[in-house]
């Protein structure tokens, strides 16, 4: 499949291009290795390791918040079920890779304008 070239913001998930990146931490937990787990949106995988900093594309990122375990409890003679997300994160920044006037930046323009504002506040 070949894949698209342009930044314009799509849809529909065809790939990585043209979407909305959000920052997240994923928390660590014992069903992700810590090597990272793999997950995979209509054919485009990316590895997310626990506790390090990942710019995934916000479909993605909607599409982990649909992953759920249930856990199974029981208290005296009664069972009770709960649903609990099986990825747990935290959002550092959503949007990280939009511009000025909604323009979606490419990875390159990122960079350069997180070093512009890490250099503007003096490395802090």
């Amino acid at each position: 499949m070949a894949g698209r070239k342009s930044q314009e913001l799509t849809e529909f998930f065809d790939s990585p291009i043209g979407h909305i990146r959000d920052r997240i931490i994923v928390n660590p937990s014992p069903d992700i290795p810590k090597n990272g787990q793999f997950v995979s949106l209509n054919g485009f995988a990316f590895q997310i390791v626990p506790g390090k900093p990942i710019d995934i594309p916000r479909p993605v990122r909607q599409m982990l918040d649909t992953r759920i375990k249930t856990d199974t409890f029981q208290e005296g003679d009664e069972t009770f079920t709960q649903d609990i997300p099986r990825f747990t994160y935290t959002l550092i920044k959503a949007g990280i890779n939009v511009g000025e006037g909604g323009k979606i930046l490419t990875q390159e323009e990122v960079i350069a304008r997180d070093a512009a504002e890490v250099a503007a506040n003096d490395g802090f």
